[in-house]
């Protein structure tokens, strides 16, 4: 079995799974249809609307004679898993400035 390479963003236990998943529901690459449902857009005209803006996420590219625009099922994976990680670090954050000003709080009400 290889190694894992720690600088290869799947090497991350969430985004290898998710990108396994995204792949078994949609294949290695997907279509407007599968981003939209992926990325979690509320309906195909917001897709399109950030397609337009410019705001997709991750990286979107054409394939001749197809009509859309596309995505790796690995970029999408790695992004949803970043996102997760962020979210998981802000938590962490405020946990660690509550469990402060609790313990300032506690200290006070004994002097």
């Amino acid at each position: 079995m290889q190694k894992a390479d720690p600088s290869d963003p799947l090497a991350d236990d969430l985004a290898r799974e998710l990108n396994e998943q995204i792949v078994r529901q949609f294949g290695p690459i997907l279509s407007s249809e599968g981003l939209v449902k992926a990325l979690g857009y509320r309906s195909t005209a917001a897709y399109r609307q950030a397609v337009t803006r410019d705001t997709v996420p991750v990286p979107l590219f054409q394939i001749p004679n197809r009509r859309g625009r596309f995505a790796l099922a690995r970029d999408v994976a790695i992004w949803l898993s970043q996102q997760r990680h962020a979210v998981t670090e802000r938590d962490r954050a405020r946990h660690s400035e509550d469990v402060e000003s609790a313990s300032v709080v506690t200290v006070e009400q004994k002097a």
